[in-house]
């Protein structure tokens, strides 16, 4: 098992029965231990911390932008436009 930034929990699911009554158990180990965490299942990151997602949302080479700027070049159907529009 990894330890530090990037460290995979045992049997975390962040999308799980025991997340959704009660998630604060798990979010303060995040913090504490893991604070930008590698979700295998999400295939994602997750933050934890105030200070961390505070820096990513303003950062913009965390944008999703480009990822829009490209789906809208490549799907021009005009039904399409109006997700792109709001993401």
């Amino acid at each position: 098992m990894k330890t530090g930034i990037g460290r995979v929990l045992n049997d975390v699911r962040l999308l799980g029965r025991e997340m959704l009554e009660d998630p604060y158990p798990v979010y303060a180990e995040l913090r504490e231990t893991d604070p930008v965490h590698w979700d295998e299942r999400l295939r994602a990151w997750v933050l934890t911390r105030y200070d961390d997602v505070a820096l990513a949302l303003n950062d913009a080479r965390f944008s999703s932008s480009q990822r829009v700027a490209i789906g809208r070049r490549r799907f021009q159907q005009p039904k399409l436009q109006e997700l792109f529009d709001s993401l």
